[in-house]
């Protein structure tokens, strides 16, 4: 786990670079990345084309007449990218926690609740913006890992509550809770 939690520190620094390197000829004017026409302002991760495309990136590497590339996928090319991220943020958490992992991103996408709807909290989930409403991959039972079966997506804000808690200790929190809110009742 050390050797590869060092290539992780390594692979980011590099693409940090990488990214810090074109937000400089972007600044310098040697390349423009094109606008978006409603706000006047850089692409935005999620924003929609009037074709209904959603933008997912500026790529780098294409270059055409000084602009940057763009990336824009369908709505389901857009699920499948996030859930690939979140995939790959399990497997490194996997490797680094020592925890088993063979999760797929088609078995992913299959359990994926395709209404957007957090199952604890009947919440709306969102990809983009505030991190306690988007999508979690949730252990079911922590240490069997990440594996088919014992995984689900929740919203980070239930994913963060439950965290390594038992059953037991939420209904011990659950019942705290609601004695010390009839209590203020009583007061």
């Amino acid at each position: 786990p050390l050797k590869f939690q060092q290539a992780l520190k390594r692979q980011n620094k590099l693409g940090k670079k990488h990214k810090e390197k074109v937000k400089e000829q972007v600044a310098s004017g040697a390349l423009k990345r094109r606008l978006n026409p409603d706000t006047g302002e850089e692409f935005k991760e999620g924003e929609r084309n009037e074709e209904g495309k959603i933008f997912a990136t500026y790529v780098s590497q294409e270059v055409t007449n000084g602009y940057v590339g763009e990336y824009w996928v369908t709505e389901e090319q857009f699920l499948r990218r996030k859930i690939s991220q979140s995939m790959r943020h399990s497997k490194d958490r996997a490797k680094i926690k020592d925890l088993d992992f063979n999760l797929s991103l088609d078995y992913l996408f299959k359990i994926f609740p395709k209404d957007y709807v957090c199952p604890v909290f009947q919440t709306k989930m969102e990809w983009l913006g505030d991190k306690s409403n988007s999508p979690s991959i949730d252990r079911i039972i922590p240490e069997l890992g990440y594996v088919e079966g014992n995984v689900a997506f929740i919203s980070g804000a239930a994913n963060t509550l439950k965290l390594h808690r038992t059953p037991d200790v939420l209904r011990k929190i659950a019942t705290y809770v609601e004695t010390r809110l009839a209590i203020q009742k009583v007061e």
